[in-house]
């Protein structure tokens, strides 16, 4: 089991884990991620702190026994409890989750007696590589962001007058109907130069107008595991001179990121794999973001796919490849893909939308 194998690892420190990724893998817990709720963990103990209101919840989904509760869903309240508890044992080193509430790590915090350090040293290396039901659940979310996608497409040259947001909203609303809980991130729906800051812009009131490239870059949760892909298309007119030169650019870097995933492979190489496709064709100062990151309970998180990565692909690792080109102040072209890594290679679990034309 996980949580007995993070226990052993832990020898003489403490772990506090808040709601979130990092307790859904460890215990199965679904609960919302705005609870008061924080898990204890030593080499000997496994103790849930929560409000009284959640206990029948905690006992059922976690399969715990211990389990502390506060009369109400306070977080400070939460952090005292797990303070006097730390108090109780000899553990001078804590690893902090990242999703803790503020409320319950300041209150631990404000016990100097403790050396808080960042719960990613252990709790990411446990989720790097992903289990047959892991990447189950990822196929089943891409199938339905993908099934949205082409929806989205389908839509034709009706979407050009729509506002960004519009579309964005009808993305969401497709999304939940095929049975995702939602979007896994902001919806991106980028069109003509919003196109060009993938990282700043997610939809706005822009009006899609014709010949723009629209940039579509979303993803859902299924079953807890989210999805993220990207497609851009023009939904009606004539697009600048050079987008079709940039379209055929990035997905020859796609391929050849997807075609150069395998076991064994530094993510920094990875990342020059795919930049230097796009320098062949005058386009790789134009590609200012990561080649791509890790994906399972979050939509983002590591491994990191990017010129100064330092981490190395393993079987069963799921992550994303994205290249793009971004001018300013004229268009974006994105496309994206997740690829679980194989003992031979690297496995789309996507069908990327390879034409930026729409059907007649």
């Amino acid at each position: 089991m996980v949580l007995d194998r993070l226990q052993r690892q832990l020898d003489g420190t403490a772990a506090v884990v808040g709601p979130g990724a990092n307790l859904r893998y460890l215990t199965g817990f679904t609960g919302e991620r705005d609870r008061a709720l924080a898990l204890l963990l030593t080499e000997e103990d496994c103790i849930a702190v929560t409000a009284a209101g959640y206990e029948t919840q905690v006992r059922q989904e976690m399969g715990l026994t211990s389990v502390s509760t506060v009369p109400t869903n306070d977080p400070v309240s939460i952090g005292e409890r797990i303070a006097d508890l730390l108090h109780q044992r000899d553990s001078h080193t804590v690893f902090v989750d990242e999703e803790l509430p503020m409320g319950i790590g300041r209150s631990i915090a404000g016990d100097l007696q403790w050396e808080l350090v960042d719960g990613r040293d252990i709790f990411d290396p446990l989720r790097r590589v992903k289990t047959a039901a892991e990447r189950a659940a990822l196929r089943r979310s891409a199938a339905v962001a993908d099934e949205v996608r082409a929806a989205t497409i389908e839509i034709g040259a009706d979407v050009v007058g729509l506002t960004e947001a519009a579309l964005a909203r009808r993305i969401h609303a497709m999304l939940v109907e095929r049975g995702g809980a939602g979007p896994a991130f902001p919806i991106v729906v980028a069109s003509g130069p919003h196109g060009a800051a993938p990282l700043s812009h997610r939809h706005g009131n822009r009006l899609i107008r014709s010949g723009e490239p629209v940039v579509l870059d979303f993803g859902t949760i299924v079953d807890g595991y989210a999805s993220d892909q990207t497609s851009t298309v023009v939904f009606d007119g004539t697009p600048p001179s050079e987008f079709p030169a940039a379209f055929a650019a990035v997905e020859a870097a796609l391929d050849a990121g997807v075609g150069a995933v395998r076991p064994g492979r530094d993510a920094a190489e990875l990342d020059e794999i795919v930049r230097n496709e796009l320098d062949e064709r005058g386009f790789r100062d134009a590609f200012t973001t990561g080649t791509g990151h890790g994906i399972g309970l979050r939509a983002h998180e590591p491994p990191t796919i990017g010129p100064d990565a330092d981490d190395v692909l393993e079987p069963g690792m799921a992550i994303t490849i994205e290249p793009g080109i971004y001018l300013p102040e004229r268009f974006g072209v994105r496309l994206e893909t997740v690829v679980i890594v194989t003992d031979k290679g690297g496995e789309s679990i996507n069908d990327v939308h390879r034409e930026w034309r729409l059907a007649d």
